[in-house]
């Protein structure tokens, strides 16, 4: 063989560039380390509402992390920043299970429900939707914390009951 076998394909589903990096990217290095094929999906462009009007460039940030961390694909769908309230649920579920049909993860990794952002919290459930129980389909669900947004939605609190020990990818 010319490179690791791999063992899961593991799909990341994040509202915004950066988000598939601050929720998880240790994590998602550690499954590229240990053979796992990885690819990340961004719902939104990151930048018409945060950033409007200075010359940032969400996208290709977003590229190089995808490079540094492993993955096997980045797809950068590029609907409207803080917008996802605009669209149907059914719209957005119905595009998340085309994606996933393609790519038959085993693992998916999406934000937390009670997230403070608003794009986090209906990409969470259009995730949850998508990735229902369906024979041979997903394994695992599992949510992330994004930092400096999934703590400042009080009452909700993030209460994980899975831990990644990534020691070794911090760095990366």
């Amino acid at each position: 063989p010319t490179g690791p076998v791999v063992s899961r394909t593991v799909l990341v589903v994040a509202a915004h560039p950066d988000d598939e990096v601050l929720g998880g990217g240790g994590t998602f290095r550690r499954h590229v380390l240990e053979g796992d094929e990885v690819h990340a999906l961004v719902a939104c462009e990151g930048e018409s509402v945060r950033y409007e009007g200075r010359d940032v460039h969400q996208s290709d940030h977003a590229r190089r992390a995808a490079e540094i961390l492993g993955f096997a694909s980045l797809e950068l769908v590029g609907w409207g920043d803080q917008r996802l309230d605009t669209m149907s649920l059914i719209d957005l579920v119905a595009s998340l299970e085309e994606r996933i049909q393609r790519l038959r993860p085993q693992i998916v990794y999406s934000h937390f429900s009670g997230d403070l952002n608003r794009d986090h919290r209906i990409l969470a459930e259009a995730v949850t939707v998508a990735c229902r129980p369906v024979e041979g389909r997903i394994e695992e669900l599992l949510s992330f914390e994004t930092p400096s947004s999934t703590e400042w939605n009080a009452p909700y609190r993030f209460a994980p009951n899975y831990f990644v020990d990534i020691t070794r990818t911090l760095d990366d």
